[in-house]
Order: C-alpha cells, then sequence, then structure tokens
C-alpha cells in the first residue's frame, strides 16, 4: 500500500530539509576553514589532508541535496504550487532526512 504524503507535511519536510541542510554546511565550511588554517607544512597536510578532502566531499553532496531541493521547487511552481513527486523523489527525500537528521 502506498503512503500518501499531504501537501502541508511535504511543505514543512521541504523547509526542514533546507534549513537542516544550509545549517549543515555552514558547519562543515567552519571546520574546513579552522582546519585549514591549522595547516601549513607538508607534514600537517599529509596528517590532515584526507579529513579536509572529506569535508569538501561533504560540502559537494550537501550542494548536490539543496539542488535536488531547488529542482523540486521549480516543480512544485510548474505545477501551480502542487507537489507531484515519484515515489522515488519521495524515497529519496526520506533517505536525506533520515541519513542527516
Amino acid at each position: 500500500m502506498k503512503e500518501e504524503i499531504h501537501q502541508e507535511d511535504l511543505i514543512e519536510l521541504y523547509d526542514d530539509l533546507t534549513r537542516q541542510l544550509q545549517e549543515d554546511r555552514e558547519k562543515v565550511t567552519k571546520l574546513y576553514d579552522d582546519l585549514k588554517g591549522l595547516v601549513s607544512t607538508k607534514e600537517e597536510y599529509a596528517v590532515h589532508g584526507l579529513t579536509l578532502a572529506k569535508f569538501i566531499e561533504m560540502q559537494i553532496k550537501q550542494t548536490s541535496h539543496l539542488i535536488e531541493i531547488i529542482r523540486m521547487n521549480q516543480k512544485k511552481n510548474e505545477k501551480g504550487g502542487e507537489v507531484k513527486l515519484s515515489d522515488d523523489e519521495k524515497n529519496n527525500v526520506f533517505e536525506e532526512i533520515k541519513e542527516n537528521g
């Protein structure tokens, strides 16, 4: 049986996910900047380079998630404010919420 998502619930999830992604992105950017400021020698890069790369990877994923949210918002606007997501899109939204929150 398919679970129906009500418009109000979807809007609330959308807003929560957007806010959470923005907050997470700010945190990751601060962590990256703080660590990068501490790294100045080749040896320090050897120790912390992987962590810096992980921070960048997290930012890329967060950017992808924000792009997906924007795409969903555009889809909503094209349909006159009504959001019609495919089952895959619904599952992706819920998976993102589970992973990030």
